[in-house]
């Protein structure tokens, strides 16, 4: 199970490096009612977007998850 483990992470390294290098363009972000404009590489901006949707996401998910065990252990006293 290691050696799928770390097939799986060398897929995505090599993934993920070949988007970086087909993306390397420079892209302005502009954020609502802010002034400062940052350019940046598209795969950067894509790889934070990314990862702030998978916190956000797992924290939508672990607040569900939490409001659901509380509501059953309520039912259950």
């Amino acid at each position: 199970m290691r050696h799928v483990d770390l097939a799986i992470v060398i897929l995505l390294l090599v993934v993920f490096v070949a988007f970086a290098l087909v993306n390397r363009e420079t892209v302005d972000v502009q954020l609502p009612f802010v002034e400062a404009r940052l350019a940046a590489p598209l795969f950067l901006v894509m790889l934070g977007v990314s990862v702030l949707g998978m916190f956000t996401g797992g924290t939508v998910f672990g607040f569900v998850r939490h409001s659901i065990q509380r509501t059953s252990n309520r039912r259950r006293d």
